[in-house]
C-alpha cells in the first residue's frame, strides 16, 4: 500500500492533472482507492455509522424547524446548515461529551458559532436571486 500510494502522490506532484482535476476530494479518493485495493477496512466506518444514526434521529426536528420558516429564511437556514455540517467536528472531546447527553445539540451549537454574513466567500445573495428566478 505504502509504495503504491507514494507513487501516485509523486505522479500527482509531477503531473497534477494526471488523474483529472487535482482537488482535496481527488486526493481523498486516491487514498481511498489505494486502501480498498489492498483490502484495508475504513478505519472510520464505526464512527460514520454512529454519526449517521445521530443525524437520522435529529432529521425530523430539523425538517420541522425548516418547514416553519418562510421561503427566504429557509434558504439561509439551509445554507447555514450546510456550513455548520462542514465545520462540525464530532471527534472533539468537548463535542463528544455533549453528544452523549443530547446528540442534536452539537449541530445546533455549530450553527450558532458560524460567522455572520458577509462570509469570506459570500455569493449567497446572487445565489438566492438565481433561485428566485427558478422558483417563479
Amino acid at each position: 500500500f505504502r509504495q503504491k500510494y507514494w507513487n501516485k502522490l509523486q505522479t500527482l506532484r509531477q503531473q497534477p492533472f494526471a488523474y483529472g482535476t487535482l482537488t482535496v476530494r481527488s486526493l481523498l479518493d486516491t487514498r481511498e482507492h489505494c486502501l480498498n485495493e489492498f483490502n484495508f477496512p475504513d478505519p472510520y466506518s464505526k464512527v460514520k455509522q454512529r454519526e449517521n444514526g445521530v443525524a437520522l434521529r435529529c432529521f425530523p426536528g430539523v425538517v420541522r424547524s425548516l418547514d416553519a420558516l418562510g421561503w427566504e429564511e429557509r434558504q439561509l437556514a439551509l445554507v447555514k446548515g450546510l456550513l455548520a455540517g462542514n465545520v462540525f467536528d464530532w471527534g472533539a472531546k468537548a463535542v463528544s461529551d455533549v453528544l452523549e447527553s443530547d446528540p442534536c445539540f452539537g449541530f445546533e451549537e455549530a450553527k450558532r458559532k458560524l460567522q455572520e454574513r458577509p462570509w469570506l466567500v459570500d455569493s449567497y445573495s446572487e445565489w438566492l436571486q438565481r433561485l428566485k428566478i427558478t422558483v417563479e
